[in-house]
């Protein structure tokens, strides 16, 4: 694939200048610098070598505790037996993990900065190890009064268990997996997440009513008198369900019927699985806790042990239902779990099941597959009433642990391999994990970027802001800008001759509802000369102008830094686009206290590793969305409307409007530029608000939102490497 990198020079930082959005300039203002070209004759100067050295290891969590539950300590390699794939293999080494306590502070108090100082949160000194958990809310196919109480038991867990330097984070499935808050150590930002999403309608869901009114719907199809013969086309009254299944053997309609909801099970897994894979760069115990009714390996078995059939009459429908088994999709879950050293626990918020005793196998067959994944995983699963009980034993599970290591032959094969471990000394229970995967490197980042895409909430370190400035109006559709800044000291740049260069692969995917309407990627190269540009105090704003529909957008921008394998990921709203008329364009937001690169990233490549060149410097305010207080700012527009009136800026917090700034007319009649300070704005969320004064009063025609934090947001965030 061709690829072109073009630098633009859309914008210049002095005391003079104007500092206009990227609409401001327009296509005149663009300026394209390529390549140096090499003198004839003169070979190119080669990249420099590098030599890697790469030791794997295969850690492996194992628990083991004497009958009552008490771990057992200090155990060495010659106490362990390791089979792999039934061949006993050398342990490499093993390691006593216990899940540190913070010198400050006890369970359910905060650590760290509150979470509206600084949404990535450092990870507490000595902690590298620490816990990571991950709370999975199946709201999608199970009990909404169940998840409830889950979620209830979940916030009081918070204050009670736990230590004070392990990292919560809150996912909720419900036609799409949300992530409700990254990891983080404070208690309270977690417990508000919990208390809001308890109140949000939207997680309630009817599967489980729709899948009792299906299993309703097949006793009267099933027990009515007909051949189980597709080729009967005897006439018969015709009920709700033929209305949905049509005609056909009962068979066929028992397949139609568990197909919908194999469907939204298969999809469930899918996401864990997407999860796990996020999970995948973060050191250390990381451990999701699924919470739910449960999902089992084959949902169409759920109806034949709630119907109660004839043996004669099930014998019959047995088959019908591996049509509906999710084998494959457990099995990639594991897998991908075993690749990835995630722990899987779950905790069935159904409880133990009483009553009929179909309502109670069904409920059964929901945790046995459960129970299945956590076992596979050296997880602990519960199917307990006492769900805060079930959380508990999650939390003490996992406090003490050995880590052993195990070192394979061969480079990754990228297949599953089989564990089996045992302890020398008796009477001990043993609980460790499965087997492991060994992805080829391109698939795992294959899977790790799908992961970023899918929750860049997990892939904040590099503290990436992707900015949607849209254009002017059109009569099909929008033109937007996407900014992706990314700040100082977050790519690695090599010397390469005389330069400092960094490579990058940069994705974007934008989605309209369930329909994606943009899809760009591009490997890029930066190129900048170090005696002009000091580049670790330069930033860096990738720049793409693209065509996307007038409904509501959800843009998700990637970028992984082929240097360090790093990946970071960003995601913002674009609303829905306005029918009245638009007044101004490009309207955003600068810091005056960081230079950035501007890289535009064009959808139309035409040819490869396009590198900048260091005079004049491609530089420009860096274009964010988030800045620190007293930090000097400017806000730039063009007005692509008659305007009879003067402009002022407002800018509010919580409603209340706390300045007001007049715009120079003096910039001329379409770029408008206005500067202001940040001194006196306190850490918060502010809206700036570009208001028309005419003769009929105000009229507002642009806003744009930004924050303020306290915290410097060049800190370096926690990581996941």
């Amino acid at each position: 694939m061709r690829i072109r990198l073009a630098l633009i020079v859309l914008l210049h930082f002095g005391l003079a200048s104007t500092v206009p959005g990227p609409w401001a300039s327009g296509d005149a203002g663009h300026r394209t610098l390529h390549a140096p070209q090499t003198a004839p004759g003169v070979p190119p100067s080669p990249a420099p070598l590098v030599e890697r050295s790469t030791v794997e290891l295969v850690l492996i969590e194992t628990y083991v505790t004497d009958r009552s539950g008490h771990p057992i300590r200090g155990l060495g390699t010659e106490d362990f037996v390791l089979k792999i794939d039934g061949y006993v293999k050398p342990i490499a080494s093993v390691e006593t993990r216990v899940a540190p306590t913070a010198a400050q502070g006890g369970p359910g108090v905060s650590i760290a900065a509150p979470a509206a100082e600084n949404r990535a949160l450092p990870v507490p000194a000595g902690s590298r190890f620490a816990r990571r958990f991950v709370l999975f809310f199946d709201d999608e196919t199970s009990s909404p009064q169940g998840l409830g109480v889950a979620r209830q038991a979940a916030a009081r867990f918070l204050e009670t268990g736990l230590q004070a330097s392990d990292e919560i984070a809150i996912v909720a499935y419900r036609h799409r997996l949300r992530l409700l808050q990254d990891f983080t150590t404070d208690r309270a930002a977690l417990r508000r997440v919990l208390d809001e999403s308890y109140e949000d309608p939207r997680r309630h869901s009817t599967f489980v009513t729709e899948s009792e009114a299906r299993t309703q719907e097949l006793r009267q199809e099933l027990t009515d008198p007909v051949t189980f013969l597709p080729t009967n086309l005897e006439p018969r009254p015709r009920n709700p369900l033929q209305e949905l299944t049509g005609s056909g053997s009962k068979e066929l309609i028992f397949q139609r019927v568990t197909a919908e909801e194999n469907r939204v099970m298969s999809q469930v897994l899918g996401a864990l699985q997407s999860l796990v894979e996020s999970l995948a760069p973060w050191p250390g115990y990381k451990g999701i806790i699924y919470l739910g009714d449960g999902i089992p390996e084959n949902p169409g078995r759920l109806h034949l042990d709630r119907l109660k059939l004839p043996p004669s009459v099930a014998k019959n429908l047995v088959d019908a239902t591996l049509s509906s088994a999710l084998t494959v999709e457990f099995r990639h879950l594991v897998e991908a779990a075993s690749g990835a050293g995630v722990t899987l626990h779950s905790v069935q918020t159904s409880g133990l099941a009483a009553g009929q005793a179909g309502a109670v196998a069904a409920s059964s067959r929901r945790s046995n597959a459960l129970e299945t994944l956590a076992l596979n995983t050296g997880g602990i699963a519960s199917s307990s009433n006492n769900l805060g009980r079930a959380l508990a034993e999650v939390d003490d599970g996992s406090r003490e642990y050995y880590v052993i290591g195990y070192a394979p032959d061969g480079p990754p094969d990228g297949r599953y391999h089989s564990i089996e471990l045992r302890v020398k000394r008796g009477g001990l229970r043993v609980r460790w994990r499965r087997g492991f995967t060994r992805f080829l490197p391109e698939e795992l980042q294959r899977r790790t970027l799908q992961a970023a895409h899918l929750l860049p909430g997990l892939y904040a370190a590099m503290q990436l802001e992707l900015v949607a400035v849209p254009g002017p109006p059109e009569p099909f559709g929008r033109t937007v800008d996407l900014v992706l800044h990314i700040p100082p000291g977050r790519l690695l740049m090599l010397r390469e001759a005389d330069r400092l260069v960094a490579r990058l692969d940069v994705g974007m995917v934008a989605l309209g509802g369930p329909e994606e309407t943009l899809r760009l990627a591009r490997r890029v190269a930066i190129s900048v000369d170090p005696a002009a540009t000091p580049a670790d105090r330069l930033g860096t704003n990738l720049f793409a102008r693209v065509h996307l529909p007038g409904r509501a957008q959800t843009i998700t921008a990637v970028i992984s830094d082929l240097a360090t394998g790093e990946v970071g990921a960003a995601r913002a709203d674009l609303p829905e686009q306005s029918l009245r008329p638009q007044a101004v364009a490009g309207l955003s937001i600068y810091s005056l206290a960081e230079r950035s690169l501007w890289v535009e990233v064009r959808e139309s490549p035409t040819i490869t590793d396009l590198v900048g060149a260091s005079e004049p410097p491609n530089l420009g305010p860096a274009l964010r969305t988030t800045f620190s207080r007293g930090e000097p700012l400017a806000c730039g527009f063009r007005t692509i409307a008659g305007l009879s009136g003067s402009l002022r800026l407002r800018i509010f917090t919580g409603g209340s409007a706390v300045r007001e700034i007049d715009v120079d007319e003096a910039a001329g009649p379409a770029v408008r530029t206005v500067r202001f300070p940040t001194a006196d704005l306190v850490a918060g969320d502010y809206v700036l608000v570009v208001e028309e004064t005419g003769p009929g009063g105000r009229t507002e025609v642009g806003r744009v939102p930004f924050a303020i934090r306290s915290a410097d947001p060049g800190a370096k965030a926690a990581s996941p490497s």
